[in-house]
């Protein structure tokens, strides 16, 4: 989507989640810069972004600004800041409602909620004409997961809601002196998250595995525990600008074979790119051959792949043939266009002898 809009994914690496996977922990501490909640003078999500980033922006004579919702966004008429926090949740309320009361899949919801966010960006840069100078950080505060209510869960609920409210599927808060006398077996079905070390505001228990405290229904999603799926999170960066993507290399590394017997094509494919390729489809048209997958070839680096096939005389053609390698790949969440690339080799017959040869 960002792509497009000519926004350009420059940079993305996963990061982790503060845990537990909660709002309340996650969302300070990305708007503080920092996990230790106990530090935070307010939970003010304006404030914490105006105290935090003053002292590092104003010596520079910029400041920051949060935007509580897409609305805010849209309706900005001058740019009172340099650095604004976007809080993003229609995303995070999709995925919390169930798929059977609004008659639509939580995906094409969230594609939805996503075009709208990535349009008003849009919109927001080309009004106040900033596109050379606007760049787009995109992180969340935790996760979600899936699951189904007929995943197995051995957590007692009873115990459980004698000890805490109940408001959350994945995680708990506790006591000071519940947590100092918790059972062994709750230890074997929960992480403790202890205040005093974590620095948070409270103690936690969070659900191991795909455990839970509430029953789940299978068309919404949870998060508060530890599952990947709920711990890493997104940071990525975008710039307005095109994606100039360049075709894949391809380097033949052997051009001479014989006729009628099975020979080996090999190549070097290389991303001249500082983006991946992705999902390639390497074909050698004309010959029986099977087709090449490669899934992901990394910025700036290369691979190998590897064709068998027989090659046959052509009447009156002579021992110089030309094979054409055809590659198919998509990058940045676009298919591109299918490049051919021709090389010349060299065919001899099996009983013929010479030292280009090394058979």
């Amino acid at each position: 989507m960002f792509n497009q809009n000519e926004i350009t994914l420059v940079s993305e690496r996963p990061v982790f989640s503060l845990i537990p996977t909660a709002t309340e922990v996650g969302k300070p501490a990305i708007l503080a810069v920092t996990g230790d909640l106990t530090d935070l003078p307010t939970s003010d999500y304006s404030a914490l972004v105006a105290g935090t980033w003053a002292g590092t922006l104003n010596q520079r004579g910029k400041s920051a600004g949060y935007l509580a919702e897409i609305g805010d966004l849209q309706g900005l008429s001058k740019l009172d800041h340099n650095l604004y926090f976007l809080n993003y949740l229609p995303v995070d309320k999709i995925l919390h409602e169930s798929s059977q009361s609004y008659g639509q899949d939580h995906e094409s919801r969230t594609q939805d909620a996503l075009r709208v966010l990535v349009s008003s960006i849009s919109e927001f840069a080309k009004r106040f004409k900033i596109e050379k100078r606007l760049v787009i950080y995109v992180v969340s505060d935790h996760g979600s997961t899936r699951i189904a209510k007929d995943v197995v869960n051995v957590l007692d609920k009873k115990f459980f809601k004698d000890i805490s409210d109940i408001q959350h599927h994945r995680y708990i808060s506790i006591s000071d002196e519940q947590i100092a006398k918790v059972p062994q077996l709750v230890e074997a079905q929960c992480y403790i998250i202890d205040r005093k070390k974590y620095k948070t505001f409270q103690n936690y228990l969070a659900a191991r595995q795909y455990y839970r405290f509430a029953e789940t229904d299978k068309d919404f999603y949870v998060h508060g525990g530890l599952t990947p799926e709920e711990v890493v999170v997104p940071f990525a960066r975008f710039e307005f600008a095109p994606a100039q993507i360049q075709p894949p290399t391809l380097r033949l590394l052997k051009d001479k074979f014989r006729y009628a017997v099975k020979s080996v094509v090999e190549f070097e494919i290389g991303n001249p790119n500082t983006y991946s390729l992705e999902n390639l489809s390497v074909r050698l048209r004309g010959a029986d051959a099977d087709e090449v997958f490669v899934e992901t070839l990394n910025p700036k680096a290369a691979t190998r792949v590897a064709f068998q096939t027989i090659f046959k005389r052509e009447p009156g053609a002579g021992n110089t043939r030309e094979i054409v390698i055809r590659v198919q790949y998509e990058s940045q969440e676009r298919l591109l266009e299918p490049v051919d690339i021709p090389f010349s080799i060299t065919l001899k017959g099996v009983m013929e002898v010479s030292d280009d040869f090394d058979f």
